[in-house]
């Protein structure tokens, strides 16, 4: 199951999380892990279509992207079997709540 990382805070959240209302999430850079060059692809097309967004970076050797994320994007994310993870590229703002 793919998740959220955040390293400086060493949290990691699941889709299961952000659906449940566990955590807020504040809009910043991400690097996302995709499983494969096709999968990276697939998702970039996506992420186009639905919500016109575009990579800042796009690491090939790597089948990574990078780029600013919000919660929506991220659970949408979260929700795709060709995700491998997600990872704050710096310091993120997270809101747990309990």
């Amino acid at each position: 199951m793919a998740t959220v990382g955040f390293p400086s805070q060493g949290k990691t959240y699941s889709l299961a999380d952000l659906e449940a209302g566990k955590v807020e999430i504040a809009e910043g850079a991400f690097i996302t892990k995709i499983k494969n060059a096709e999968g990276v692809a697939t998702v970039l097309a996506a992420l186009e279509k639905e919500f016109q967004w575009k990579p800042t970076s796009v690491l090939t050797s790597m089948d990574m992207v990078v780029g600013k994320l919000d919660q929506a994007k991220i659970a949408w994310l979260l929700a795709r079997e060709e995700l491998e993870f997600i990872e704050a590229d710096g310091i993120v703002t997270i809101c747990e709540k309990s």
